[in-house]
């Protein structure tokens, strides 16, 4: 039998995780249930499991160190994590500690569970079955993305159809079929606003690319590569028939998977696809034009669709062409006296004009890039992403997206500037208001600063000292406070009030309700008849 141990400091967590599954039936035995990292430490020599399963948020020692220990123990030792939405900045050292899967608590499923189990089970059985085999299997399948990424450019720089493809083959890519169609998906990176930080755009890309994957190779409808940072290449291979139409089948898949990750991720993706092609030789010719005339669509805006046929037909500057380098003295004049919104007012307009001169992308978006360069030289104070900002400039895909991520960048330079001196210091009466006003929401702490027009870094450097927490926290107090009082009326259940203070799963209020008031929300209900 396959030995679990499942680590959580929530015990009411631990027995659902123990109830969710018929683990004798997919092979499993559950060998260690513990709450602690201590006790899991002890266990774990005793027990030696083929698979650990633990929560991120455990006190004393968080359950990345304690994987960590575990695999310096036992380097064969499966690991899946287990934590909450707001642990997201966690998911990156999940991935570094090669570990089996990340799941989200409250998004949590049988099913969901099931396949992470199984999936660890397979890799641990390969390496028990051949441990040489399993080394370059593991290799193969934990660089897959990469190789994949290697064979896509071999197509692209058409080296020759046979070596191609006999590399395609060994990553489980075969075309059989002689019919194909190209598609080109793309980050929306002016959706990250307010949401997300720059350096999360990788983090986003892998986790729009494992959703890809789930929609579109799974059902055979594409397969999926990288692409830069903002893009990933679609192609799908279909045979001639004409009761099913390819096209029809691939925006269906695709509108699917702009749905998912905008749910999931909270993040708009947008597709650009050929039309039906025959012959695999023909793959690098269409592929290389759909990337190189990507900006046919500049200047269209949403154009009443996500996912458009290529035209091939690009635009041309109609009209003399423009920069924010004109409007130079007028910005640093604007920015030195902290005025937002004249320096706003000016790139704004600049972005007007080149899209009515229908100025070429790659000068548009360089211009842009020139301007927050000075308005950066002129602050002293960098912020920390200035290099990845400008790198991810130079990748936007629409007019719109470039003018606002260059609005917002402008406006989070003037605020920088302005921070010491002119920012107004919120109020712990203003903050516990927008709280109660979206208490179905979950609101972090860069919403939060943006609602009260404050650079994020500064506002988080502001509350700590303020309050001696960190918002998350502040904001888990705060509901739990509500939650008490909720719960003294008779009309109001568990279930109501999780619903109510925006926690979908039970089990995940229930651990956060005692971690501030030190008994379950049961418990403290039944207590007060």
């Amino acid at each position: 039998m396959f030995r679990v141990m499942l680590i959580d400091d929530d015990v009411p967590m631990l027995r659902y995780l123990q109830k969710m599954l018929a683990w004798e039936e997919i092979g499993c035995q559950i060998s260690g249930a513990v709450h602690s990292s201590v006790k899991a430490l002890k266990q774990f020599d005793e027990i030696r499991p083929h698979l650990v399963i633990t929560d991120i948020g455990l006190p004393q020692m968080d359950g990345i160190k304690l994987a960590e220990e575990f695999r310096r123990k036992q380097p064969e030792v499966r690991i899946v994590f287990l934590t909450c939405h707001e642990d997201f900045h966690y998911a990156q050292q999940a991935v570094q500690l090669k570990a089996d899967d990340y799941l989200i608590k409250d998004e949590l499923t049988a099913d969901k569970l099931e396949a992470s189990v199984k999936k660890s089970i397979r890799l641990a059985r390969a390496m028990a079955d051949h441990e040489v085999q399993l080394s370059y299997r593991e290799e193969v399948e934990r660089h897959k993305d990469v190789l994949k990424r290697t064979f896509l450019r071999q197509l692209e720089a058409d080296r020759g159809e046979g070596i191609a493809m006999d590399m395609g083959r060994k990553l489980g890519i075969e075309w059989r079929h002689s019919e194909f169609i190209v598609g080109l998906g793309y980050m929306d990176l002016a959706s990250l606003s307010g949401q997300y930080r720059l350096e999360d755009v990788e983090l986003l890309k892998y986790a729009w690319y494992n959703i890809a994957l789930e929609v579109l190779e799974q059902t055979g409808s594409a397969s999926v590569f990288m692409d830069d940072p903002t893009r990933l290449v679609l192609i799908g291979n279909y045979k001639r028939d004409l009761a099913v139409n390819p096209s029809e089948r691939m925006e269906s898949a695709l509108a699917e998977l702009q749905d998912k990750t905008r749910t999931f991720l909270k993040l708009d993706t947008r597709y650009e696809i050929s039309g039906l092609f025959s012959g695999v030789q023909s793959l690098p010719v269409v592929l290389k034009k759909l990337r190189s005339e990507l900006g046919a669509h500049y200047y269209d805006g949403n154009r009443g669709r996500a996912i458009a046929g290529f035209t091939g037909e690009a635009y041309k500057a109609e009209g003399e062409s423009v920069s924010l380098r004109e409007k130079r003295d007028a910005m640093l004049a604007a920015f030195e006296r902290g005025d937002e919104r004249e320096v706003a007012e000016l790139i704004a307009e600049a972005a007007e004009q080149a899209r009515d001169s229908r100025m070429p992308a790659a000068q548009w978006t360089a211009s842009c890039s020139e301007a927050i360069r000075l308005l950066e030289d002129e602050s002293g104070d960098a912020l920390p992403d200035q290099e990845m900002f400008h790198s991810l400039l130079r990748h936007t895909s629409r007019w719109e997206e470039t003018t606002r991520l260059t609005l917002d960048r402008a406006t989070a330079l003037v605020r920088l500037r302005s921070a010491p001196a002119a920012l107004p210091e919120p109020k712990l009466k203003a903050i516990d208001q927008y709280i109660l006003n979206h208490l179905t929401e979950h609101i972090s702490s860069v919403a939060m600063a943006n609602k009260l027009y404050l650079n994020p870094s500064y506002f988080s450097r502001y509350f700590k000292k303020l309050t001696g927490l960190n918002f998350i926290d502040y904001a888990h107090g705060f509901k739990m406070k509500l939650a008490m009082q909720m719960l003294r009326s008779k009309e109001e259940t568990v279930e109501l009030v999780s619903m109510k203070l925006g926690y979908s799963d039970r089990t995940y209020f229930s651990k956060v309700f005692k971690k501030y008031n030190g008994m379950t929300p049961g418990e403290y209900k039944a207590g007060l008849k």
